[in-house]
């Protein structure tokens, strides 16, 4: 049996990590959807819930006993639904943002999400099977220049070649001494960037090339080039390098 180069580093990612990875350890137990919706909500209706419309009939009439059993004073012939499922609001909405458009007030922007490479679209909270509470992680990646090539990195020269380590607190970076590497890790050099990393080559593992691709860092989106497969921790070890604006070389 052959093993390619990502399952290879999925199963070293699994051996490196203990039983909790750094960040995981940071943000406690996570409460999912169907754990708070047990809590109010007999078990065998929940499936029903699939539904959008099933949410306004719902919760709407529990929340205003609610409110009448608490005493407050509302106007509840006011009370409307404010989703495109009361066609009055849907029209007002859309106007709004149709004239908003139209005098140049309203543009399309982006901000980090949970992604799905497979369905090519953003992976909201409640769509995912697993992983239900997890977001978006910001790391800092700092470009270790490597100043002598060796082993397959040879193949590269003449060309500016990074590793890319990623931190959490780059603040400590200024006193960088050395950059660890998984020994049995299974890296890649890989080209395809833009911007100021157009002409440059990163070394990373197959994940971390795939994340930077759905980033915008990609000359195409999502399409990133390995030139160098392959590349173990062993082949890492020992190469000199710079860290940028750190006192040490």
């Amino acid at each position: 049996n052959t093993t390619t180069a990502v399952e290879k580093e999925v199963a070293v990612e699994k051996k490196g990590k203990g039983k909790k990875a750094k960040v995981a350890a940071k943000t406690g137990t996570v409460t999912r959807q169907y754990d708070i919706m047990k809590m109010m909500i007999p078990e065998k209706e929940i499936d029903q819930f699939v539904e959008p419309i099933k949410w306004l009939n719902y919760f709407p009439p529990l929340g205003k006993a609610d409110l009448v059993r608490f005493g407050a004073g509302i106007d509840w012939r006011r009370s409307f639904i404010t989703t495109s499922n009361n066609p009055y609001y849907d029209r007002f909405v859309r106007w709004q943002f149709n004239t908003l458009k139209k005098n140049n007030m309203v543009r399309f922007g982006e901000r980090a999400n949970v992604f799905s490479v497979l369905d090519g679209q953003v992976c909201a909270d409640h769509d995912r099977s697993t992983g239900e509470g997890i977001g978006p992680q910001e790391y800092t990646l700092i470009k270790l220049r490597v100043m002598k090539l060796k082993g397959p990195l040879t193949q590269l020269e003449g060309k500016e070649v990074f590793l890319v380590a990623a931190t959490l607190r780059p603040e400590t970076m200024y006193g960088q001494t050395n950059c660890f590497v998984l020994p049995e890790g299974i890296y890649g050099a890989y080209e395809g960037w833009k911007g100021q990393i157009e002409s440059q080559v990163l070394i990373m593992n197959h994940r971390s090339a795939k994340g930077l691709a759905h980033q915008g860092f990609a000359e195409k989106w999502g399409q990133f080039k390995c030139v160098v497969p392959e590349i173990t921790g062993q082949d890492l070890i020992g190469l000199p390098l710079r860290a940028p604006n750190s006192q040490y070389e």
